[in-house]
């Protein structure tokens, strides 16, 4: 609106809109940062995310574990996003996978995460008896940042696939 103000004032007799189209094709454009992938060693990471489902016979919430280096996938629904279900899922992912990983990346999980403090100066403060359930399995919780879905892009990709391939209920 200044430049507009200011090119008038010295007789142009264009219209802002005209005025905005033209800027927008002769402003340099700042390029994007690159995107830098994220790759973990075998045995070292797996994702864990709940993504929610409407089908016919009601909700349902599906619980992903992929693990990083592969990319292998675990899911399974249920009726509760709890601490059960997660307990439950987990131990039969492990199952699957035949091990547990050293660290299991969460994003704010109620189950797993109380408060984030992290953006105020503070830390996370974990769910104590998730953090029990974490040290008798042998493996780091790690959250993160709120609203940063490309941290944990490893399951995000998986749920947008079985969103896809339940297009009738999803």
């Amino acid at each position: 609106m200044r430049l507009f103000e200011e090119i008038r004032a010295t007789g142009y007799t264009g219209g802002y809109t005209q005025l905005k189209a033209y800027v927008r094709t002769v402003r340099p454009r700042p390029e994007p940062e690159p995107v830098q992938r994220f790759e973990t060693p075998a045995g070292k990471q797996a994702q864990v995310d709940f993504a929610r489902f409407t089908f016919p016979w009601g909700i349902r919430y599906a619980l992903l574990v992929v693990l990083g280096y592969s990319r292998l996938l675990w899911l399974r629904f249920y009726e509760r996003q709890d601490m059960r279900t997660v307990f439950t899922g987990l131990e039969e992912a492990f199952a699957f996978f035949g091990g547990v990983p050293e660290e299991l990346l969460f994003d704010q999980m109620k189950a797993v995460i109380t408060r984030d403090l992290r953006l105020m100066g503070g830390q996370l403060i974990h769910n104590l008896e998730f953090m029990r359930f974490a040290r008798h399995w042998g493996f780091t919780p790690r959250a993160c940042r709120p609203y940063r879905a490309q941290t944990k892009g490893k399951v995000e990709r998986p749920v947008r696939y079985v969103r896809g391939n339940f297009h009738l209920w999803a």
